[in-house]
């Protein structure tokens, strides 16, 4: 098993993915054909199960480092973790609509639908197992016995992408505390446009996903657009502009004294993560023929911070 749990998590799943097809276990390409059953009976597993996760815990790494020479990571707040399978790996709708394609026109069964079934059921009992021996170490919360697989962490993944894409960038541009970007009208503005482009992308992706998924005896595991965990309230679409608005505003207010990562990583003089939350923004937005310019100008702004220059007073039109 492979999990995964850090910031820029979907671009992450995303990179092994193309590296070792089949890790999210639900991928055509990974999948029996009826061919390759005929000539033997035992399927080939994809390499590992991809397991999602994510966290509100607070770490961080302090410029000192340990006398191993390793990074030393400092658990500073305690607060929740969720582990999850990633949904079908994503493609462009061209592909997707040809895989789609070669899929319906096989009625015989070129992808064996049982083995969509048994695959998905092997990959949850084995993180289910792995998720349980995780929550002994007492970071998952105080029920152990009652951890499972969250249905809802893609959708988790998204909201806190388009929170880190928001905060991450802007506090390291503006050097400010979390509370300090919402509290400019242009930082509000600059939101607001970054949680449009996610929206945008998110339902791209999900597209693209249910193209391949669409026959009715695989039901589709892409983005949810009209649910949501119930615990968390009720939204007509969770992933629309003005959820993910509203989400990034919560995280704003909750951690608003907080000094975020890429915030650190600019003052300590380290690679930031900007590749992988507005920059896998940008990349899929061109994937996707989506346009994303503000994701594009933060990102190449951040790289620019990241050559030493001071981006602070940058203008972002859009």
């Amino acid at each position: 098993m492979v999990l995964l749990i850090n910031n820029g998590c979907l671009a992450l799943a995303d990179e092994l993915e193309e590296r070792f097809p089949g890790c999210s276990s639900t991928h055509p390409r990974a999948l029996p054909r009826a061919e390759e059953k005929a000539e033997s009976s035992h399927p080939k597993e994809p390499p590992f199960t991809l397991v999602l996760g994510s966290t509100t815990h607070g770490a961080y790494c302090p410029k000192e480092v340990s006398a191993g020479g390793g990074e030393v990571v400092v658990h500073a707040g305690f607060g929740r973790v969720w582990f999850g399978l990633p949904a079908m790996a994503p493609h462009s709708a061209e592909l997707a609509t040809e895989e789609r394609r070669g899929i319906q026109e096989t009625a015989a069964g070129r992808v064996d639908r049982v083995a969509i079934a048994a695959a998905r059921v092997r990959a949850e009992a084995r993180a289910e197992q792995s998720v349980k021996l995780i929550a002994q170490s007492g970071l998952i919360g105080d029920d152990a016995a009652a951890v499972g697989l969250d249905p809802f962490i893609e959708q988790r993944l998204w909201e806190k992408l388009c929170a880190n894409a928001v905060l991450n960038p802007l506090t390291a541009l503006w050097r400010c505390e979390n509370g300090a970007v919402l509290a400019r009208s242009d930082g509000r503005a600059l939101a607001r446009a970054i949680a449009g482009e996610v929206a945008t992308v998110a339902r791209a992706r999900g597209e693209a996903k249910a193209a391949i998924n669409s026959c009715d005896e695989v039901p589709s595991p892409c983005v949810p657009s009209a649910t949501r965990d119930p615990s968390r309230g009720l939204l007509s679409n969770p992933l629309s502009t003005e959820a993910l608005y509203a989400f990034v505003e919560a995280c704003a207010a909750e951690n608003a004294k907080n000094k975020s990562s890429m915030l650190m990583d600019v003052a300590m003089g380290r690679r930031t993560e900007m590749a992988y939350l507005g920059g896998w923004i940008a990349r899929e937005g061109r994937r996707l023929h989506v346009s994303t310019p503000v994701n594009e100008a933060l990102t190449e702004a951040i790289q620019r911070v990241e050559a030493g220059e001071d981006c602070a007073d940058v203008k972002f039109s859009f």
